[in-house]
């Protein structure tokens, strides 16, 4: 795996293997703020998770729900 930062980008190189992982441990992140255990709300990792497949044929974005007024 290779890591490169130019300015305020970073570029990451990866396997398809760890490429899956990542997408694995996003799911368990998001089950966790869902259920209140994580402090970053889900439709941020949701969010990250649409950048990450940005140009990706096989990925179909997430649909980000608002948050209802309390």
């Amino acid at each position: 795996m290779s890591w490169k930062r130019e300015g305020d980008r970073v570029s990451i190189e990866m396997n398809f293997d760890d490429w899956n992982m990542l997408l694995i441990v996003l799911g368990f992140a998001t089950g966790a703020a869902l259920e209140g255990q994580f402090p970053i709300t889900s439709g941020r990792i949701l969010g990250l998770v649409n950048r990450l497949n940005e140009g990706n044929p096989d990925f179909t974005p997430y649909e980000i729900a608002e948050k209802a007024p309390h």
